[in-house]
């Protein structure tokens, strides 16, 4: 009623389709046609640009629309037109099939942030939904990301990369020759990069996560052949340590080592973080105690012990703790409360358990009547994303994990 008295225009039709239902729209593009689907049925409208890119990612034209109906004629053609390529709305962007085959070239010579931005989305969403080959999608990371120049796209889809695209969508050898692509691509960044620079910063952090080489991160711990201007702070420092960690060549009384020099409140998380990391049975048991059965460990300790526990490299060691997870959660809502429940209940899903042996748990995990209501939802939206990653893996004749 105030943005209407305002002077605002017809806020409760606005308000009905915006904020009264679910479901996200797609808009794609036929034939000079902005396509606009909602499997929901629901009609919302869209102000957004289109943009008709080269092979090169050169812009050709561009105009603004308003996508009211189902179908919008905006008069643009060609390999890669691109809808709301200034990322104004709130919609998926799907872009032709034939366009991805051609976008490592192409994205890395997308002038405009936003653009590349969209594409970026378009990306990891069309992953998610089984629509795009995930060794593609590496393709157009290793090709492109070393080349983005905007530091928070860096190190957003650089998380992405190393994590659930590389962890969840790929396994076995194609997994691996990609964690090494990845790798190589932000070093190379890095080594582009001005010294000193939080680009720099961004790609190093991505290239931790990935890297293989033990003796390159050990030289790093040491300050040897450091790159030109990189500082290791407390945090850079340990994300090698939990690199280390979770390659298996630091013990536990490395970790303590580490920890000493440390003494700060985020040092003891990311310690008990390193700890879990490690491939090693007790200290997995140990990690699992905590996380299940201790009242009185802190917060966000717990929170560090689950984000470091599953990875996609330790299959065969947390292979057992898949199904102790459906038995054990259920009864950490009695021992912990508020936020707390939630957060462990979504972080200590075994998300790299990809395979339907998971899912078949997780449903009978939901069909307790009595299971906590945070729980729940943290079970749904954590299976959900392994579910998507099941997909994508049987969709691209990928093996799943045996369980």
């Amino acid at each position: 009623a105030s943005w209407t008295r305002a002077g605002a225009v017809d806020v409760d039709s606005w308000a009905d389709s915006w904020l009264l239902t679910t479901g996200l729209d797609e808009l794609a593009i036929n034939d000079g046609v902005v396509v606009r689907r909602n499997l929901d049925g629901v009609k919302r409208s869209h102000a957004i640009e289109v943009t008709a890119l080269d092979a090169n990612g050169t812009a050709l034209a561009s105009t603004r629309a308003l996508i009211s109906f189902d179908e919008t004629p905006i008069g643009l053609t060609g390999d890669l037109v691109v809808p709301d390529s200034l990322d104004e709305t709130w919609a998926k962007v799907v872009l032709a099939e034939t366009a991805w085959d051609g976008m490592p070239q192409a994205l890395a010579g997308v002038a405009e942030p936003r653009t590349r931005v969209a594409i970026w989305n378009a990306l990891q969403l069309a992953v998610a939904d089984a629509e795009v080959d995930p060794a593609v999608a590496v393709d157009v990371v290793v090709d492109a990301l070393a080349t983005e120049t905007d530091d928070a796209v860096l190190r957003a889809v650089g998380r992405w990369a190393a994590g659930s695209l590389t962890g969840c969508y790929l396994a076995g050898s194609r997994r691996i020759r990609a964690v090494g692509r990845v790798s190589r691509a932000m070093l190379r960044a890095a080594e582009r990069a001005a010294p000193g620079s939080s680009r720099q910063l961004a790609a190093i952090r991505v290239a931790i996560a990935t890297m293989s080489d033990t003796g390159r991160l050990r030289d790093w711990l040491e300050g040897i052949h450091l790159p030109h201007g990189l500082v290791v702070d407390a945090e850079l420092r340990w994300s090698m340590v939990l690199r280390l960690a979770q390659l298996g060549v630091l013990d536990a009384a490395s970790i303590d080592d580490e920890a000493a020099r440390d003494r700060s409140s985020q040092g003891a998380v990311h310690a008990a973080r390193c700890t879990a990391a490690r491939p090693d049975p007790t200290a997995k048991e140990a990690a699992w105690q905590a996380l299940m059965h201790d009242p009185d460990r802190p917060n966000y300790e717990l929170y560090a012990l689950a984000e470091g526990f599953w990875h996609p490299d330790q299959t065969a060691i947390t292979r057992p703790f898949v199904q102790r997870y459906f038995a054990d959660i259920p009864q950490t809502a009695g021992l912990r409360s508020g936020w707390v429940v939630a957060r462990i209940a979504s972080l200590a899903y075994p998300w790299t358990a990809v395979d339907p042996a998971t899912l078949e748990w997780t449903e009978q995990l939901l069909a307790d009547d009595n299971l906590d209501r945070q729980l729940r939802r943290s079970v749904i939206d954590a299976a959900d994303d392994l579910r998507r990653a099941l997909q994508a893996r049987l969709a691209f004749e990928v093996a799943p994990d045996v369980t």
